[in-house]
Formats: C-alpha cells, structure tokens, sequence
C-alpha cells in the first residue's frame, strides 16, 4: 500500500530528497532512544518524516516512522487516531502554549 502511494506521486526513481531542517530529542522508549524530525522537498513536493530509533548494539532500528509528503497529503489516518491527535493538540496548546494563535 505504501509503495502504491508513493508510485502515485510521479516522482521519478532515483530522485534525491533535499533535507532542510533536523530536530532530534531524546525518546523515552529506551535509554539512548532518540525521536528525529526531518523536514526538506523531494520531487519538487514538500514532505516531512519523524523516526524513533532505538540503540541495538552499535546500532539504531527504526521502532517507529512517518513519511509525510505533499500539499495534498494522500496518506490516510485510521478515524480514532486524527480524533485522539486533534484532542491531544487541543489540550497541549492550551495548557502548555498560551502564546499561540488558533
């Protein structure tokens, strides 16, 4: 299903991601466990990725990863996980972000 997605964006094989920006912080998933968030464009379309590495060894694995691209999204969430998200969202601004605009 993944790869039909992907094959759906008529990004040509072997085109390179450019990366724009990183952001990594520590996971609590395991001691040495870290979250990275990449943004850059690929293709001309803009796309966002978020690992959770976890140590094995000299070593990382991917525990968990997201890969966003396109103004136009074509990725789907199951119903129960956009709900929980917009109410996490929702809690975390206004609890903890007062300065942010809706």
């Amino acid at each position: 299903a993944i790869g039909n997605k992907l094959s759906s964006l008529n990004i040509p094989a072997g085109t390179k991601r450019t990366v724009s920006t990183k952001d990594v912080q520590p996971s609590a998933v395991g001691q040495g466990a870290i979250v990275l968030f990449v943004t850059g464009e690929w293709g001309g379309q803009l796309y966002q990725e978020t690992f959770q590495l976890v140590p094995t060894g000299n070593s990382y694995y991917v525990h968990n990863g997201i890969f966003r691209v396109g103004n136009n999204n074509p990725f789907n969430s199951p119903p129960e996980a956009t709900d929980v998200s917009k109410a996490f969202i929702q809690h975390y601004f206004t609890t903890y972000d007062t300065n942010r605009e809706n």
